[in-house]
């Protein structure tokens, strides 16, 4: 097993297909840009649709540091302090007790970094043990092998009573650019590295879907099988913020795309 690439396996039994919610890009403590109401809707359908699971994408909270990145609006944070921005989103999550139901929580985000580089602490990493769920929290990257179905009894594919494989791999990301070409391509330059049928990032507050081809050989029977890959960026839960409005950048809305995994057929379908 390559140690560099952290990898969480998961098998959703029972179901004809999953959909997965990056959640990601909160800033939960950017006073009066955090939507709180749009953020838990998708909480209620994560608790109430069997077929819902979600993934933490990074910057969940704001984490404003005086005299750091972002520190000229520390006192306007509400929560203030990092720390108090953590618990109000723990609570959050417990409200809607959808802790079975989160895949992965994916740490090295930039606005929780400003307190590792500060002072060492890793908020990221606090959000998924205060959960009780360390088991699933990867840094800064990892890959999901999701078996989907399974024991679905079904006669519109040959697969019941196997699971359909899916690979995903999910991670912040980078990409800082004015246009929304610079999110996608960042997004697409992860298929040279990883061989996966979806890839997701966030950090670039932009919902955004597109798709590829692969080639890869089969060895065992001497063929080539052509792979369809998937690539997505997330979207934020952060309304028009004033940095962005100071900034002349786009408000893209909130919310984030739904995947769909096929639990019948090996499919991946993105909606945004």
């Amino acid at each position: 097993m390559i140690k560099e690439i952290p990898v969480i396996t998961k098998t959703i039994a029972n179901l004809e297909k999953i959909y997965v919610y990056p959640l990601c890009d909160l800033h939960l403590g950017d006073k009066g840009s955090f939507d709180e109401k749009k953020f838990r809707g998708y909480l209620k359908i994560i608790a109430d649709v069997p077929e819902a699971y979600c993934v933490f994408n990074g910057d969940l909270i704001n984490c404003g540091l005086p005299g750091g990145v972002g520190g000229e609006d520390f006192w306007v944070q509400e929560p203030l302090t990092p720390q108090d921005q953590n618990d109000c989103l723990v609570a959050l999550i417990n409200e809607y007790d959808i802790k079975e139901k989160i895949l992965a929580v994916v740490g090295g985000s930039n606005h929780p970094g400003r307190a590792m580089k500060a002072i060492g602490h890793n908020y990221d990493k606090q959000f998924a043990q205060d959960l009780g769920i360390l088991d699933v929290y990867v840094e800064p990257l990892g890959m999901l092998f999701l078996g989907v179905g399974g024991r679905v009894k079904s006669t519109k594919s040959h697969h019941a009573g196997t699971p359909i494989w899916y690979s995903v791999i999910v991670t912040h990301g980078w990409a800082g650019g004015r246009l929304a070409g610079s999110s996608v391509n960042a997004t697409r330059d992860l298929g040279a590295i990883y061989g996966a049928d979806c890839v997701i990032t966030s950090h670039r507050h932009l919902d955004a879907g597109s798709k590829d081809e692969f080639y890869m050989p089969d060895y065992h029977n001497k063929s080539v099988t052509k792979i369809k890959r998937m690539y997505v960026s997330a979207g934020t839960f952060m309304k028009y913020a004033p940095y962005a409005i100071k900034k002349g950048l786009r408000p893209n809305g909130t919310g984030t795309p739904r995947i769909r995994l096929d639990g019948l057929k090996k499919d991946v379908h993105v909606s945004i």
